[in-house]
């Protein structure tokens, strides 16, 4: 019944099935179809996804850091923040990516994702 749902359930099929490009491209007509959709703020994080399983990790990072600037208590922020590191030590950028987990651990302390970013962390350090 949400609006966009159905662009949305394509966008998660096609990620499933390894079509990056065609997922980013329903998630991208989600968003700019239904901006006020409850869907809006999954379908951007799982067309950063999208983005960073493709090797596109500077178009990733710079729509994860959109997805947490626009919703930075959503469910997906946590998640949003930890990918975003990942994809910068893709580039080798330990700076930003130390300071991402910093601010993961800081905004969502009690997120799941706050063990990993703490173990990447301790990682990093032993490097």
């Amino acid at each position: 019944s949400e609006p966009g749902a159905k662009l949305y359930r394509a966008g998660l099929v096609a990620m499933k099935e390894g079509k990056y490009p065609l997922a980013m491209a329903r998630f991208a007509e989600l968003q700019h179809k239904y901006p006020k959709s409850e869907l809006t703020e999954p379908g951007e994080y799982f067309a950063a996804n999208a983005l960073y399983e493709t090797g596109k990790y500077d178009q990733s990072i710079l729509q994860f850091n959109d997805l947490v600037m626009r919703f930075p208590k959503g469910r997906f922020a946590s998640a949003a923040l930890l990918r975003e590191a990942q994809a910068f030590l893709k580039l080798n950028d330990r700076i930003d990516a130390r300071l991402t987990l910093q601010k993961l651990l800081n905004d969502h302390a009690h997120a799941p994702e706050a063990s990993v970013a703490n173990a990447m962390l301790k990682n990093m350090a032993n490097d």
